[in-house]
């Protein structure tokens, strides 16, 4: 299992959930964390290529990165599952992939039903579609109930928790109030 980080509780959840069932098969996972570095997920890829894996389950750290990798493996008869995260491009292979603008949604209608009025959103990197989708739900439910403030959504360089931090402090030296926070 190749994830591209593992401090979200659903990280771990998905990463349970496939030992769980493969473990009733006989078979053994190995996790293997590219912390959103593409350049850790390429090295972690041939690491499991060089094992010859029976498998992959991938949840990939930039969308448009080590495609030429996987479609290689793929050519070899190599099994492959994305979740999640899937490359930005099609290739022939089963994808599991989450309804993020509604979700999203959700999460923020929610704040709003709570009264939080001013949101803040830490944005992901456009080479994730995830973050993409998420902020189209963000949008949606602030400009549906007229709290849309741009001034209120932050881009951070990487995903992390240091580039959080960092953000939030930013809006607070601009002085910018928010009483909720939704990120990536």
């Amino acid at each position: 299992v190749l994830v591209s980080d593992m401090v979200t509780p659903c990280a771990i959840s998905v990463i349970r959930s496939i030992e769980n069932v493969l473990y009733t098969k006989d078979y053994q996972i190995i996790v293997k964390v590219s912390d959103e570095d593409k350049d850790k997920e390429r090295d972690n890829i041939l690491f499991l290529e060089n094992l010859k894996v029976d498998a992959l389950i991938v949840s990939t750290s930039n969308e448009a990165e080590n495609i030429d990798l996987y479609q290689k493996l793929i050519s070899n008869g190599t099994p492959i599952i994305f979740y999640d995260r899937i490359p930005n491009i099609k290739l022939e292979v089963p994808k599991v992939i989450v309804k993020d603008a509604i979700y999203s949604s959700l999460m923020v209608e929610h704040l709003v039903s709570i009264g939080k009025k001013k949101i803040v959103h830490i944005l992901g990197p456009d080479t994730i579609r995830n973050a993409k989708e998420r902020e189209i739900g963000y949008d949606r439910i602030l400009k549906k109930h007229q709290l849309y403030d741009k001034k209120l959504k932050v881009k951070v360089k990487q995903l992390s928790t240091f580039e959080g931090k960092k953000a939030i402090e930013e809006l607070i030296h601009k002085n910018i109030q928010f009483d909720a926070i939704f990120a990536f």
